[in-house]
């Protein structure tokens, strides 16, 4: 039968894509209840330009960036995995992923260094019974493997 859109799919066998169920987080030591971790890096790039030149020179900057953790507060209470840090500094912090089910069989890690403890975030809401609370670290460096 014809689909309606006139895609031809194919469906892929099991085991193409990582699960989120086999990745470990570690921040200062292993971190659990974790909910949603968000990396971003990044460096600026600044055009530079002359008078009487048409052309434009890119010249990169410093590479920075932020993770972000959210996690359920369990029983070591709040932000359990972040207080009493000397100067804020988090090391090691790293995301392991290796293996799922159902056959994937990638392995991987990304690797952070220089972090220090920019901000955290508590949350409770009435429509949720879990409270949850983030932290976000900036970090000098990215590695992935």
């Amino acid at each position: 039968m014809q689909d309606i859109f006139n895609y031809n799919r194919t469906q892929k066998s099991a085991g193409q894509v990582a699960s989120s169920e086999f990745a470990v987080v570690s921040m200062g030591g292993r971190q659990s209840l974790v909910q949603q971790v968000t990396v971003q890096y990044g460096q600026t790039i600044t055009p530079i330009t002359q008078i009487g030149d048409v052309n434009i020179y890119l010249m990169a900057g410093r590479a920075s960036g932020t993770v972000n953790c959210t996690k359920l507060v369990g029983s070591g209470g709040f932000l359990s995995g972040w207080r009493n840090r000397e100067c804020g500094k988090i090391t090691p912090m790293s995301v392991n992923m290796s293996g799922s089910r159902c056959g994937f069989s990638g392995r991987g890690s990304l690797s952070f260094d220089g972090g220090i403890l920019e901000s955290v975030q508590i949350t409770l809401s009435s429509e949720q019974l879990q409270i949850s609370e983030s932290a976000t670290i900036r970090i000098a460096s990215m590695s992935a493997n």
